[in-house]
């Protein structure tokens, strides 16, 4: 990385990158193979229905489509909740490597020993 990337990004979010990233993906990753799952599982049902009811088997698609616009509705208040933890997450990995930082200044130093006093 260069030097203008070090300034223009901080520590925290580089490791947030690492971490709540991955995770991101990883859990793309799993709802797009659910997503396709679900659909081979909605053409078989819906199939198994018809010949089992006719044409009444509606109804019961039309709930399904009723549940599936209630579990976007989950899903989009869900992601808020996601993105404020992702953002405070950021905030205690900046901390966290500020803390590190700073014990590191004082190894280097050899300051360790009159900070041991002082506390």
């Amino acid at each position: 990385m260069s030097a203008a990337t070090n300034d223009s990004v901080s520590t925290g979010e580089i490791i947030n990158i690492y971490s709540n990233d991955c995770e991101s993906h990883t859990e793309l990753f799993k709802l797009m193979v659910d997503t396709f799952r679900l659909m081979f599982q909605c053409l078989i049902v819906s199939y198994l229905l018809y010949n089992m009811l006719g044409s009444s088997f509606l109804s019961v698609f039309a709930m399904s489509l009723l549940g599936m616009r209630g579990s976007k509705l989950f899903r989009m208040w869900k992601s808020g909740y996601k993105k404020a933890e992702n953002f405070h997450s950021d905030e205690r990995m900046k901390e966290t490597a500020e803390a590190f930082k700073s014990i590191k200044t004082l190894k280097l130093n050899s300051w360790l020993d009159l900070f041991h006093k002082r506390i």
